[in-house]
This record gives C-alpha cells, structure tokens and sequence, in this order.
C-alpha cells in the first residue's frame, strides 16, 4: 500500500468498498476525487414471525432465540383474559392412586371459630327459651299451689272452728249427762257423793295419803275411809284402761268428767313429784341454794336424795324407774345440782 492510500479500518461505516477507487478526484482515493459514497439504503418493516417450537432439539434445526416475555404484559393479559368463575362444588374421590384427591386449602381457623361462636350462641338461646318456659310453668303451678293453700287454710279454720263448737258442745252434754247419771240410784253414784263429802271435810281427794287424821277416826270412820281409798284406787285403774282405748270398762267420759270436777288426781306419782318440785322452788326462791337439811326439811331432803339416785341410773345406762330427760331439766332450771 501506497502512502496516498488510507487504510481500510479508517474509513466510515457508511462507506462500502467493493473494488479500488482509481478515481483521482475521491477525496479518500489516491486516484481522483470523484468518487461517490454509497448511502445506506432504508430497511423493509421486519414482520413479526410466528415462534417456531421443536418437539425434538436437533443440530440441524436449532431452536430460535427468543427474548424473554414482559412480566407486565403477561400480568396485564392474564388480567384481561381472566374470568370469574363459579364456585364449584368440592369434590370428594375415594382415595386411590388413580384418582387422587384434589388439593384443597385448609379451612380458615377464623371461620371455624365463627361457627363455633355462632352454635354456642343458638344453643345457648336455646336452653335460655326453655328455662322461660319451665319458669312461666313453675309460677304457673306455684299460683295455683297458693291457690289452693289459701282454699285448704280456709277449710282448716272452718274445721278448726267447727271441731271446738263440737267439744264445747260435747262438754255441754258430759255435764248434763254426769248431772242426770249422778242422781239416777247406783253404787258408783253413792261412792261419788261420800268422795264428795270427804273432799268437803279435809279438803281434797287423796284419801289413802290421809294418814295425820288417822287416830282420830272412829272404826266406822275408818272401815269407811278405806272403802273410799279403795273405790278411788280402782278409779285410777279404770281410767288407764279407758286412756288405753279399752271402752268396755266401768269408766265413761261423763264419770271422768265429774271426777275432775272435784280435782281429782289420776296420776298419784306425778302430782307427788310436782308438790316436791314446788316445795324445792320456795326453798330456793327464800334462801338463795338447794341444799335443803335433813334436820328441818325431811320430806323434801328424803326426795332430793331420790332424784339423785334416779338421775345415776339413768347416766349408767339402767333400765326404768330412772329420771326423765324433762324433770332433769326442771331441776337444773331452779338450780339443784346432782
């Protein structure tokens, strides 16, 4: 190459050099000046082709470049292409190789709760319905318990009330049949009146305890005094046998009626210990203790000492005659200590 001519790397991409410019005039050629630049001529409009894909991947046919797909694009198409779809119904397959169950998502724990809250709460409702009935039930029955509370305390007082005109009555009627029995002829009637006549002269009924006047009856006196003692007595049994329920005896209601007129005691024993408990309560009541000597008070020392004694049988488990649970706690009340 000669020192005239340029070198190839030197000339402008839009240049191309097919052959040797001898043309002295090019401004670029050794020969002339008047050579002409060859313009780059306009391109055709590539068509987009479509993508071409091979099943196999051989030498001979290699798979084009293609550039990757805008994620844009591809989100904006699927947007586009996207259609709602109804919810279908979940399918459930028995579980076999060859038809697997669909994947399905887990239930939503928040919706579970929900549910949960929601059938506690209907059944709560629930059991709040039914005790409103049951307590509209019970008020129900409960009025008419009241009802006939006041209905059946009605009928008691009119009972009540009936039962003590039929007592008074009945006393009504014991007096005038005692009345009436008393003067009819009898041997009951004529132990009735000499009982009368005693309690007139000594001033009660106790005849077999009337032992202070004993000398001064005469042997009439005293073959009568016994026979009084001994019809009295017999009273005593016969009205037992009457409280018993045995009505076959010779006690009726309208005898016990005038024996009590004359304040005559069936209970001896009884009526003995209630005069000693008095006598201990004026003992207490004048000198302030219980301690009652033998020396001035006899009798009611001879008695403190036999409670006692049946006060011990009583605590060691023996059987009667013992202290009653009752007198025991008469005694304490007006101060005896056993």
């Amino acid at each position: 190459m000669s020192t005239n001519e340029a070198p190839l790397h030197e000339f402008p991409a839009c240049f191309t050099i097919n052959e040797p410019i001898h043309d002295v005039n090019h401004p670029f050629s050794s020969t002339g000046i008047n050579a002409k630049p060859i313009l780059p001529q306009p391109h055709e409009p590539i068509q987009p082709q479509p993508q071409q894909y091979h099943t196999t991947h051989h030498e001979d046919h290699p798979r084009p470049y293609q550039m990757p797909p805008s994620p844009y694009t591809y989100n904006l198409t699927l947007v586009e292409d996207h259609e709602p779809t109804q919810p279908q119904p979940q399918q459930y397959h028995a579980h076999h190789e060859d038809h697997p169950r669909p994947h399905q998502m887990p239930p939503s724990p928040y919706k579970y709760n929900l549910t949960l809250v929601e059938d506690q709460y209907r059944q709560a409702e629930e059991e709040v319905n039914n005790a409103i009935e049951n307590q509209k039930k019970s008020i129900q029955r409960r009025n008419e318990g009241l009802r006939h509370l006041e209905e059946a305390k009605r009928l008691y007082a009119q009972a009540q009330y009936q039962m003590e005109e039929a007592d008074v009555r009945l006393r009504e009627a014991n007096h005038n049949l005692a009345n009436a029995d008393l003067q009819m002829p009898g041997k009951w009637n004529t132990m009735y009146r000499k009982l009368v006549q005693y309690k007139e002269k000594y001033g009660h009924c106790n005849v077999s305890q009337d032992r202070s006047v004993k000398k001064k009856y005469t042997a009439q006196e005293n073959q009568e005094k016994k026979s009084i003692a001994r019809w009295v007595g017999n009273q005593r049994v016969y009205y037992n046998q009457y409280q018993n329920g045995y009505r076959g005896g010779k006690m009726k209601l309208h005898r016990i009626e005038a024996l009590d007129r004359l304040g005559f005691i069936w209970d001896l024993k009884s009526a003995q210990w209630n005069m000693r408990y008095n006598e201990l309560v004026k003992f207490k009541r004048d000198n302030g203790h219980c301690r009652a000597t033998p020396k001035q008070y006899a009798e009611l020392s001879k008695w403190m000492v036999a409670q006692r004694y049946l006060w011990k049988r009583r605590k060691e488990g023996k059987e009667e005659p013992h202290l009653s649970i009752e007198r025991e706690s008469l005694l304490l009340d007006a101060g005896f200590v056993f």
